[in-house]
């Protein structure tokens, strides 16, 4: 009988699956609290996966908060309460040590803070590093635009307000100002039943109109011997107030941000 001659195929002819690549893959997640409105307290939590087949060591995990638009002085947009342990507070940014997180495991931190209104987005920046070789760094950051929920104000005229405000260039927030005090002034205003503003104590020449143009809008306009000197664009903030922007006619680089409170 004629026997078959077997040959040894080189490796690289033969059929195999990829090698995975060695290393960490570090992955950023953001979970929002739910149901918080605006100068509610809300806890974030921020997770760090790693999905790679080599454990992570030396995580570090860094947490930008939204910044106000003062100057020179520079706060967060709001108010930070507690957080994580592992975490350390430097200006507006929560750096946060997570140690060694194995392959196929997560860390996380919570943080818990009261965003105002603004009008600017309020975006939460979530970066982590390893110093073990991550074979994905681009899934290592996370922008997170935090959305509180403004509420339901119905005005019932004739209604008696306070305006409190401050002006200055790229405000957002009423929030601003109270980082403020001396800045804030203020005057009276009843919204009356025929949609007219009554300026208490107020210049001669200015009248005013007001209309809710949605459940939790509201919006103002002032004029100078009938020509139209401002505009108020604001939203509710709870069931006494509203707050917003201020723009000021003809167009000008100053604008107000504006509480509006019934008294």
């Amino acid at each position: 009988m004629k026997k078959l001659a077997i040959f040894a195929l080189p490796l690289f002819l033969l059929s195999s699956p990829a090698l995975a690549a060695n290393g960490a893959n570090l992955g950023v997640s953001i979970t929002p609290p739910s149901g918080v409105h605006v100068y509610e307290s809300g806890t974030y939590a921020v997770r760090v996966d790693n999905t790679g087949n080599r454990n992570a060591s030396n995580v570090a995990l860094s947490i930008d908060l939204p910044e106000t638009h003062t100057s020179p002085q520079v706060y967060i947009m709001g108010d930070l309460g507690s957080y994580s342990s592992s975490c350390t507070l430097s200006g507006n940014t929560l750096n946060c040590s997570l140690g060694t997180i194995n392959k196929g495991t997560w860390k996380s931190v919570t943080f818990a803070i009261v965003f105002p209104y603004s009008t600017a987005p309020l975006v939460i920046d979530a970066n982590a590093t390893t110093t073990t070789n991550d074979t994905n760094p681009a899934n290592n950051s996370l922008s997170y635009t935090a959305t509180p929920l403004t509420t339901t104000y119905a005005v019932t005229a004739p209604d008696a307000m306070l305006n409190s405000h401050c002006t200055g260039t790229g405000l957002t927030s009423f929030y601003e100002c109270t980082k403020f005090p001396s800045s804030i002034s203020s005057f009276e205003t009843v919204l009356e039943t025929d949609g007219s503003i009554t300026i208490i104590d107020g210049p001669p020449g200015f009248t005013g109109e007001w209309t809710q143009t949605g459940a939790d809008s509201l919006l103002i306009e002032y004029f100078e011997d009938g020509l139209l000197s401002a505009s108020l664009d604001a939203r509710s903030v709870d069931v006494d107030c509203y707050e917003g922007p201020m723009t000021f006619y003809p167009p000008s680089p100053y604008l107000a941000m504006y509480r509006v409170c019934r008294q």
